[in-house]
Order: C-alpha cells, then structure tokens, then sequence
C-alpha cells in the first residue's frame, strides 16, 4: 500500500469514525433526556384511572338548597357536574337572593374527589369571601354520608352531606367548634332536584 494510499484511508477511518460518532451521541441524547424527565417527580403523570363513586354520582345534577345558615333563610341553586377527568364533582353554588345586610351575593366552587393514597375523600372550598384561610377538607364516608373536616385557623369546621335515597334530597349540615369547645350547629339544609 503507497503512502497515499495509506493516508487517504486514515483520513477517510477518521472522517467515518467521526460521523458514528456525531450520529450515535444525536441518537442517544434523546435516550438520555428521557432518562433524566424520568427522574422528576412522578406528579407530572396524568393518571389514566377515573373515580368512580355511586354517592358521588348521585349528586351530579340541578338542584335548590335551601333552609337556614346562622340563622337566616337561604335560597341558592346548585349545578353539580364531573370535572377534570372524572377526579372530581365541581359543585356550582350561587345565591339566589339578596341576604340581609350584604350587598354581596354568595357564590362557591366546591371540588370534591377522593384521595386514592390516604383512602379519604378531599374537598377544595372557594367561595366569595376568599379571606386566605385554608379551604382543603378531609372526609370520610359512612355509608350514604360524607363528612369533611376542615381545619380552618381557631375554628373547625365540619361540613356533612348525606343522601336520602327516599325523597332523592341531600341533607347539609355545618358545625363550627366554639370557645368553649362543643360544636355549635351553623346551617341545616336541604339540597332537592331543581324544578325543570
């Protein structure tokens, strides 16, 4: 083999040494990116499941509350839906009419789902007043009722929703924990078919 011959074949193994090179690390650094997105958090997963809860079910619909909180007649329609990939029921809650010594008509969104990891229901309260307490309520079920305890700043809260089978109406129910610690009864209401 010449001289020539000999470098041109050096120069050409460089060259295609070279370019495998070039070609494996294009082909590999997606490989690697992805080994690297794997080791993020998993909360970034969409989760493929639905909830599927009979009690749950039972509240989606239009409907009416009504009764009394703190006292004071209320009136308020409720639109309940599934939402969010079928994790939770968004509750719709407006006031109807004006309340005494307010100009500001009550108005909430209420997620309820379930925590799969914990085994308890979770409930995300928003509503007009949005004063920056915490809104996150946690429940269990008994049957045909679900109890929210919400660990609001020098006052628990218990909010219970309980389905009548009988009459197709929800009872809720809210207590407040005093001072002097008994729990006080704060609204008693009924949640029934909105009329068509």
């Amino acid at each position: 083999m010449t001289q020539i011959a000999r470098l041109t074949s050096a120069t050409t193994y460089r060259r295609h040494a070279h370019g495998v090179a070039v070609l494996l690390a294009f082909c590999l650094a997606p490989g690697l990116a992805r080994c690297q997105e794997k080791a993020e958090p998993a909360a970034s997963v969409i989760p493929k499941g639905v909830l599927q809860d009979d009690l749950l079910d039972k509240m989606v619909g239009a409907w009416r509350l009504s009764g009394q909180f703190e006292g004071q007649p209320i009136n308020h329609s409720v639109e309940v839906r599934w939402v969010l990939n079928h994790q939770f029921i968004e509750i719709h809650e407006k006031d109807l009419n004006q309340p005494k010594g307010t100009d500001v008509l009550y108005e909430a969104m209420v997620y309820l789902g379930y925590e799969a990891t914990s085994g308890r229901y979770v409930a995300h309260w928003l509503d007009v007043f949005g004063n920056g307490s915490p809104t996150l309520g946690y429940g269990k079920r008994t049957g045909s009722t679900l109890q929210f305890d919400f660990e609001y700043p020098g006052q628990p809260w218990l909010t219970t929703f309980r389905w009548n089978a009988a009459p197709n109406t929800w009872q809720w129910l809210m207590q407040r924990k005093t001072k002097q610690g008994p729990w006080q009864e704060t609204a008693n209401m009924t949640l029934a078919p909105a009329a068509p």
